[in-house]
């Protein structure tokens, strides 16, 4: 189960950010076939870019679920770069 690791790192970043930050975790798959630490990792960078890329107050939404074959996990965040490129693919 990969939700220790969500959890862990929830809790990290929570403590450690100077802004507030909101959490939404929708685990409806919990497994994952994936090098722990690697996962981590990469887990741990996404979240870091969804803080380093907010505004003030930051939403952060991790949810997973099974299709056929995989696990899907999806992380949703409320920042600014994210809204740029949505903008940008309208104007084009």
């Amino acid at each position: 189960s990969f939700e220790p690791i969500i959890e862990d790192l929830k809790e990290k970043f929570i403590t450690k950010s100077d802004k507030p930050i909101h959490f939404t975790i929708d685990l409806k798959a919990k497994e994952v076939y994936v090098d722990e630490e690697f996962f981590k990792e990469l887990m741990s960078n996404l979240i870091d870019n969804a803080i380093k890329y907010s505004k003030k107050s930051i939403e952060i939404k991790i949810s997973s679920h099974y299709n056929d074959k995989y696990t899907i996990i999806k992380i949703y965040d409320n920042g600014y770069l994210r809204e740029r490129s949505k903008n940008h693919f309208r104007q084009v």
